[in-house]
């Protein structure tokens, strides 16, 4: 059984070894994603509501999921600003701007 599924994975890579590489490079913006939220959402950053943002627009390039965390990311500080009738903290970042 073991054989059987080391040759499958090695034959996988084989025919498409671009595969393994789109792979990483997602699963590492995905990381940088997660953590870009959790520092800027601070208190306010649950795991899996990011996880479900990022994966609910499906199969994305990189730079538009970017955009597309980003956005959300700001909705999310708009809100909270909102509710705790706080200066927003996105308003002192300039990347945003």
């Amino acid at each position: 059984m073991l054989a059987s599924t080391i040759q499958a994975e090695t034959d996988r890579y084989i025919s498409g070894p671009g595969q393994a590489c789109s792979y990483k490079l997602g699963q590492f913006k995905i990381r940088e994603l997660r953590e870009r939220a959790r520092q800027q959402l601070g208190t306010k950053f649950d795991r899996k509501t990011v996880l479900d943002e990022i994966l609910s627009g499906g199969a994305l390039p990189l730079d538009v999921l970017d955009a597309r965390v980003d956005r959300w990311i700001r909705a999310q500080l708009a809100a909270s600003c909102q509710l705790n009738c706080q200066p927003c903290p996105r308003d002192s970042l300039s990347s945003w701007t």
